[in-house]
């Protein structure tokens, strides 16, 4: 079994399913949206990142480095990744921070610590545990092992899935959770690739045949990023309320844009473009649109 990487923990978490959660989030992803809001956790493998702001330019994490990968440019730390062999030793050099990783390894064991840290909360709320990404099924075998780990230990399990993996990938993991958050980006094919980088066929497939199945489709949630003037559009909310009535889907979630990948992008050495969050009146047209029919819709940050 390949290693693989988390790149967070986020406990107190309300917006990755009912109740208060814990969520898991797994470093890796096959797609490239272009509004990404965890462009650091789109890598697989081990990311350093370098947060200008804290760096006091002591050059420790220079001196540390025993392949020479970093340097100063312009008074701040450049990073060679081709040169980089993930050692960590800058990280454990660097006194303020500015230069960390969010790629740490678990075992089963102390994975499962940290889960049950809040099992009280869970219990209390209703909630329990969220595995996310990156993309849970770039690392499907893996968080099977995990998501059986955490049913037997009694806690309830969502899952928030692109859907793009292998249809018997989806189908184990699905069988193994309460709750299915599977994201829908455009619906309008062409459009798809050009934001998100992938034909979403198999997207659309692996959904179609989750639905399929009354016991899944049961647990399922559509989660729809919200981009103004890319897919906030009258068309693409039609479209996507025809598609979910077609599969007798019940609830969708609309995330409105935020800008937090910017940051986090270009301290991954990544550069990624500025989208604009959808205005409040486009938002709640979209919910009487969705709801009309009976959908449950909910705004994320416009709770009523």
């Amino acid at each position: 079994m390949k290693q693989t990487y988390i790149g967070g923990i986020q406990r107190f978490s309300t917006e990755d399913g009912p109740g208060i959660r814990t969520t898991v989030f797994f470093k890796g992803c096959p797609l490239h949206c272009r509004w990404c809001h965890n462009p650091e956790l789109l890598d697989p493998s081990y990311t350093l990142m370098y947060r200008e702001k804290d760096c006091i330019r002591c050059g420790s994490c220079i001196r540390s480095c025993p392949e020479k990968a970093l340097s100063f440019q312009a008074e701040r730390v450049v990073i060679d990744h081709r040169k980089c062999k993930q050692c960590g030793r800058c990280v454990e050099a660097c006194c303020t921070g500015a230069l960390y990783t969010k790629s740490k390894t678990y075992s089963l064991d102390e994975l499962l610590a940290t889960l049950q840290k809040d099992a009280d909360y869970y219990a209390i709320s209703g909630g329990g545990v969220t595995f996310s990404g990156g993309e849970v099924l770039a690392h499907a075998d893996y968080v099977c092992t995990v998501a059986e780990a955490v049913r037997k230990a009694g806690y309830t399990l969502a899952i928030e899935t692109s859907g793009y993996g292998k249809r018997e990938d989806l189908s184990a993991l699905a069988s193994l959770c309460d709750y299915i958050l599977f994201d829908l980006k455009h619906m309008d094919r062409q459009a798809h690739k050009t934001y998100v980088g992938v034909d979403p066929e198999r997207i659309w497939s692996n959904l179609e045949a989750l639905a399929r199945d009354e016991r899944m489709r049961e647990k399922i949630v559509i989660r729809v990023p919200q981009i103004h003037k890319i897919n906030d559009d009258e068309a693409n909310m039609y479209a996507l309320r025809d598609y979910m009535q077609q599969l007798q889907l019940h609830e969708v979630h609309l995330l409105p844009y935020h800008n937090m990948g910017v940051s986090k992008a270009r301290e991954a050495g990544i550069e990624q473009e500025q989208f604009v969050t959808p205005p409040d009146e486009i938002l709640e047209r979209n919910r009487s649109i969705l709801a009309a029919t009976g959908l449950t819709v909910l705004v994320m940050g416009h709770e009523e």
